[in-house]
């Protein structure tokens, strides 16, 4: 029997638990926009659960960094884990939609590149949905820049304290990104200006601070620290109207309690480990399954029924 306790910084099964809700509510969202079924109204505020991604990878980004590797083997690291995949999909999406004919004109003519540069909210366009954020890829923008700078932010952010002092900091960012992207690109024919500000890496860094903090107070046991911050969020998460912030919070406020739960039985852990492992790349391709499935049915006139859907949309996934 298999005896882990929870806050061991080896291995925190809150960490996978909370892989798992959130890529349970975002599966969640997008497929009950496209089949209804009971309780799919569950699943209504499930987008925000991205955050939850990017508190965790702040999180687990220090615990890399933390091993002591240099900068150079962390970059690889990463590189080996996110961006074969991201790439695959990417040359897919390429290929499907010109089997569709369905590529737009690039008035900028970068086209997929700032795609496969993780640049799709930096460098704008007249079509935010398909150049900026085509399936929901606006997230690895984030998550690449976020792992490029993560050694440097290492070297300062040494400590629980220092951590916290970089949350304001990041929210102050994320305040002064939207004042020079509002005031800079008004009046162009950037599309969706608001959105893709809003979407930027630079906008969401918080999430990130949120999983640095969250690290350090498994570090240094400081669990307490964990639940008065996580009030502390949830009141000016409400003051100043970020839901997002919520979902943060709520990463937060699991890893800090996770020091009382002790779990021992091997029939959880493992398939909880098994799910973990894939819920990145199931979150990275299900908008693109969804798409695809819906289009072969109608293109081989398959029908209207839902289980049918379904399947195709399961046989895409495990493709």
């Amino acid at each position: 029997m298999i005896k882990t306790k929870v806050w061991d910084i080896k291995y925190n099964f809150a960490i996978d638990f909370l892989r798992i809700v959130a890529m349970i509510f975002i599966f969640g969202i997008h497929f009950s926009q496209r089949v209804a079924f009971p309780g799919s109204t569950l699943f209504e505020c499930g987008a925000g659960a991205v955050y939850i991604f990017f508190t965790l990878s702040g999180y687990l980004a220090f615990m890399s960094l933390d091993k002591k590797i240099s900068s150079s083997d962390y970059w690889k690291k990463r590189c080996r884990r996110i961006l074969p995949s991201y790439w695959l999909l990417l040359t897919l999406i390429i290929f499907w939609k010109m089997f569709l004919n369905d590529i737009p004109t690039d008035p900028y003519r970068i086209g997929f590149l700032r795609y496969y540069l993780g640049l799709q909210t930096v460098i704008p366009s007249d079509n935010y949905d398909f150049w900026n954020n085509m399936y929901g890829l606006w997230t690895m923008s984030c998550f690449i820049l976020f792992y490029c700078f993560a050694p440097l932010l290492k070297k300062w952010i040494s400590s629980l304290n220092r951590a916290i002092l970089f949350l304001p900091i990041s929210m102050v960012l994320c305040e002064i990104t939207q004042f020079l992207g509002k005031n800079i690109f008004t009046g162009t024919n950037i599309d969706k200006l608001d959105v893709l500000i809003g979407s930027s890496p630079l906008n969401n860094v918080y999430a990130f601070a949120i999983g640095i903090i969250a690290y350090y107070i498994i570090k240094d046991k400081k669990f307490y620290v964990g639940f008065i911050l996580s009030a502390i969020l949830l009141i000016i998460s409400q003051m100043i109207g970020l839901p997002s912030l919520i979902w943060c919070t709520i990463a937060l406020l699991v890893i800090s309690g996770s020091e009382a739960v002790v779990v021992s039985q091997e029939w959880i852990i493992k398939p909880i480990r098994v799910l973990s492992k894939y819920s990145f790349y199931i979150y990275l391709t299900h908008m693109f399954a969804f798409d695809m499935a819906e289009k072969i049915r109608l293109i081989y006139f398959l029908g209207e029924g839902k289980g049918l859907y379904v399947i195709i949309t399961f046989i895409i996934l495990v493709i």
